[in-house]
């Protein structure tokens, strides 16, 4: 039996995400939300953020060489132009049902996972290429904002009217997207904003935070440290911070790291770095159980103990990270023993998705997440966990 983490493993868990993931497909156009029986929810309608995320992890298998999946990729680049994209206003709805589109806000949040999925597919594919310059120019006229370094968040569908909310995660994702973007174009300029972005979020976490990293704003980028006070567990915007973010923040900062290489600046890892080691004291076994809480108030105190997925696949893939980085022995450790109590909780070894949930004592739940949506995280895992010195040679081919 292979053991969890080990390159075996990790090419089996990747082999059993990729059949899972085909199974979202949608004849009518999009990739839909899975359940726990591999069957398509039908109460859910075609979600921006899962339609895109699909697109990328068949994309980033085409770049390592795992054929197969061409007809998803057609199939995904097909629902951008298509079901999911305004013709009228540009952009991409975020929500849409057989009759046509039920949410047409159009956000930071999904733009990045455009973004990332078309840059992703671009390296092989001049539809996405075309899909990906569109986004771009929607991402500059719109969301990006110069005065404060920052990426907006909610514009209404005829980018009339901009809504006050700023958010921190839309910004980490649309970081992902850039560093992605410029290793496609090779044009500097995305790299700046996504180092723009980070030096803003980390300096406030050093400075004021205790390296905690705040999620929700004002339009004047102002804290709102009570935002969803009532609604702690909400799965986008959780009240506190969300643990999860810390280790992706911080591997973002290596990927950024190694794309800027000698005009990165000395900050960046070593902020990165506390960043990450504060989010191991306060997020993992912090309440008596293995497994990372996920959410903290801002005195670092558990808020949300149920354990989410993705909390602990961007703990293992930043934990791989920093390991390659700094061949510290700690943190290949820590890359195991999460690996360990990843593979006993949360992998399915009948079907070869993840639960996305488990409460305090680590018994599957669904209190935040219903069904199995998503498999970007946990393949972004697998993917980062295999890759050496570049740790991202999966964007783009090898």
């Amino acid at each position: 039996m292979s053991t969890p983490g080990e390159p075996e493993y990790l090419d089996i868990q990747i082999s059993r995400l990729l059949e899972f993931a085909k199974k979202s497909k949608v004849n009518e156009g999009g990739f839909g939300w899975l359940d726990e029986n591999e069957i398509i929810d039908q109460s859910k309608n075609i979600q921006s953020w899962i339609n895109s995320r699909m697109l990328y992890v068949f994309s980033a298998a085409k770049n390592i060489k795992i054929e197969g999946f061409d007809s998803e990729i057609e199939h995904g680049l097909t629902s951008l132009e298509t079901v999911m994209f305004d013709q009228e206003n540009g952009g991409w709805f975020r929500e849409v049902s057989k009759s046509g589109p039920v949410d047409t806000n159009k956000t930071c949040y999904e733009l990045a996972f455009v973004l990332l999925a078309s840059s992703t597919a671009a390296t092989n594919n001049k539809r996405a290429a075309q899909i990906l310059n569109q986004a771009l120019v929607v991402f500059e006229k719109y969301f990006w904002d110069e005065k404060y370094g920052m990426a907006k968040e909610i514009w209404n569908q005829d980018f009339s009217k901009l809504d006050p909310y700023r958010g921190v995660n839309a910004n980490m994702h649309m970081v992902e997207a850039l560093i992605s973007v410029y290793h496609f174009t090779e044009d500097l300029k995305w790299l700046k904003m996504a180092l723009r972005i980070t030096e803003n979020v980390f300096q406030r976490a050093v400075k004021e935070y205790n390296l905690l990293i705040p999620e929700h704003f004002d339009e004047n980028w102002n804290v709102i440290e009570d935002y969803n006070l009532t609604n702690q567990a909400d799965p986008f915007r959780p009240y506190g911070v969300c643990v999860g973010h810390l280790y992706e923040w911080s591997r973002l900062a290596i990927h950024l790291t190694r794309a800027l290489g000698a005009a990165a600046p000395k900050w960046l890892l070593e902020d990165a770095k506390a960043i990450f080691d504060n989010a191991v004291k306060i997020g993992w076994a912090v309440d008596g159980s293995e497994g990372f809480v996920y959410t903290v108030d801002f005195a670092g105190k558990a808020v949300v103990t149920d354990r989410m997925h993705w909390v602990v696949t961007e703990a293992i893939a930043a934990a791989w990270s920093w390991h390659q980085v700094t061949k510290d022995p700690k943190y290949l450790e820590l890359y195991s023993n999460w690996w360990r109590y990843a593979d006993q909780y949360f992998v399915d070894k009948t079907n070869g998705s993840w639960r996305h949930e488990c409460d305090q004592q680590n018994k599957p739940s669904s209190h935040v997440w219903q069904g199995r949506p998503d498999v970007y995280h946990a393949l972004n895992a697998c993917l980062i966990s295999k890759s050496k010195a570049d740790l991202i040679s999966f964007v783009r081919p090898i």
